[in-house]
């Protein structure tokens, strides 16, 4: 459950995104609606025209396994080709290993929720899609998940594919696959889960298939049961469905730039430019699959090692190979939105920024923007770190810090209670309080004067050993704690980034189970996407 909210920008999120998200600032001019409407999705469900495509089937299998899915999903898969009052909500993300982190959770759970949201309030059919992002060709980005495993964060790495250059999604799984899944589990906590977990893992990545195809095995048998399906536009089926549209784009090129720069210019102005804008959105795919930015100038576009081709080459090679080009950011939500009859996307920051620059070119195009959703946003409190959080007084936001900082404010907070003024006073409460008795103890017996100092100096001394005591309790104490603000932030604000932006969401699958889902389903449904929401397990 869900049990505090904070507000964006009390934490790293751009002014863009926080904007966006209250609906403030000056943004709507660059979006066609409001995102957390439910009228504006069916405003666009209206507009939306879904033209059957028997070729729409094909592309469709090409990314998802029939045998594999839940009934679930392969009626939304037959509703998708065969109903024309069927609509999509799509999110994406790139094909990183083993799924990635906690957002590609919260993205895929979000499409779904309002997907399942807006179909009980509307008579269309309304399905989820996950978009593998297969056209990204930076390996890095994939490659790597992390966890935390005692008092460290540990991470594990594909290792680099043999031709550098092709698109992510495109290079193949290699052998040692097998060797890389045995050491996440000797390192995940041993739990009821875990061989569960791991065996999702060994039957999707499977040496030598392609990263897009192992990624989609996951997300299948992790997301079908919600009827989500996957989609791409990297495989030849896919091309084929919008060869015609690339050739439009690529005719429409100048045009398309002057939209963007113009629209970049102006969202620079108040925010900032998620993408640099240039003549051409293409890359040119080489036989070894290597691919390379093309540049446009004079009719002519070229790579600057060899490649060029005036519009008209490039055209008639995209109408021979649809898969010898690929598509930049921008152009590939317009390849999506001609693939499916799309009524929003749910997107993180990034992505929200990237769509600031592209009203105008969906107008180039004939096309209108879809509801651009903002995805659900939360940070994870396992009961242990909710303990020791709770116990400390700082905040959220606080555990960003730099751990030298956190420390020192600990520190600086601990010592308000000054031992040794406290004792200073207390012995020299004990000397006054025996001065006063000398007169009485010297009219008696003067010789027990020296007793009552040495009782005095005694009890002086019983009191610098309690002083030495606490002083060692109290930096015992800080030790402990110390560690347990450091053990936080590790939890909280993994290599000082966002839990959800760095955490592998497998970690949590392996401690509480595939029904773990379930429970973030409920929460999303339930929640707000205008805050970050701190989820308590």
């Amino acid at each position: 459950m869900t049990s505090e909210t904070f507000p964006f920008k009390e934490l790293s999120f751009s002014k863009l995104f926080c904007d966006y998200t209250q609906q403030t600032g000056q943004l709507k001019d660059f979006f066609q609606y409001d995102p957390l409407s439910d009228d504006a999705l069916l405003s666009r469900a209206k507009k939306v025209d879904h033209t059957l495509n028997p070729a729409l089937k094909q592309a469709l299998l090409a990314y998802n396994d029939t045998s594999k899915m839940h009934p679930k999903a392969l009626e939304n898969l037959n509703a998708l080709v065969s109903n024309p009052k069927t609509r999509t909500i799509v999110t994406g993300q790139q094909v990183t290993f083993a799924g990635g982190t906690m957002f590609t959770i919260y993205k895929i759970l979000t499409a779904i929720v309002r997907s399942a949201q807006l179909e009980k309030i509307s008579d269309y059919k309304v399905v989820p899609i996950f978009w593998v992002a297969d056209e990204d060709q930076d390996f890095d980005e994939i490659s790597r998940i992390g966890f935390p495993s005692g008092n460290d964060w540990v991470e594990f790495t594909l290792d680099s594919p043999e031709i550098s250059g092709q698109r992510a999604g495109q290079t193949v799984v290699q052998k040692n696959i097998a060797e890389l899944i045995d050491s996440i589990e000797v390192t995940l906590p041993p739990t009821d889960h875990r061989d569960e977990i791991i065996q999702m893992l060994r039957t999707s990545y499977i040496p030598e298939s392609m990263h897009t195809d192992s990624f989609a095995r996951l997300i299948t048998q992790l997301f079908s049961q919600f009827g989500l399906l996957i989609f791409g536009s990297a495989k030849s089926e896919s091309r084929n469905l919008v060869k015609d549209q690339i050739i439009e784009l690529i005719d429409k090129s100048t045009s398309i730039h002057k939209a963007l720069e113009k629209t970049s210019t102006n969202i620079e102005k108040i925010y900032h430019r998620q993408a640099s804008v240039s003549e051409s959105n293409w890359f040119i795919v080489l036989e070894n699959g290597v691919r390379i930015k093309l540049n446009y100038e004079n009719d002519t576009w070229s790579t600057g090692e060899g490649h060029t081709y005036s519009t008209n080459q490039l055209k008639k090679l995209v109408e021979s190979d649809p898969n010898a080009v690929s598509p930049n950011v921008f152009m590939r939500p317009i390849l999506q939105d001609s693939m499916l009859p799309n009524l929003a996307l749910v997107g993180g920051p990034g992505e929200i920024a990237y769509y600031a620059q592209m009203k105008a070119v969906y107008e180039v195009c004939g096309l209108e923007m879809p509801v651009i959703i903002p995805r659900f946003s939360g940070t994870v409190f396992e009961s242990s770190t909710r303990k020791y959080f709770d116990e400390l007084s700082f905040k959220l936001p606080e555990y960003n810090k730099r751990i030298e900082d956190l420390e020192k404010v600990f520190i600086e907070k601990t010592q308000d209670i000054d031992i040794n003024e406290k004792f200073e006073s207390w012995s020299e409460g004990l000397s006054k309080l025996a001065d006063e008795y000398v007169p009485m103890v010297e009219q008696i017996d003067p010789t027990l004067v020296g007793t009552l100092k040495k009782v005095e100096s005694d009890q002086i001394n019983m009191l610098n050993q309690l002083k030495g005591k606490l002083f060692k309790a109290l930096k015992s104490k800080q030790d402990v704690q110390l560690k347990r603000i450091a053990r936080i932030q590790m939890a909280l604000f993994p290599n000082r980034n966002l839990q959800e932006r760095e955490l592998a969401f497998i970690y949590l699958l392996n401690k509480y189970g595939v029904q773990f889902l379930d429970e973030l389903y409920q929460i999303i449904n339930d929640s707000s996407l205008q805050d970050h929401h701190l989820i308590d397990l």
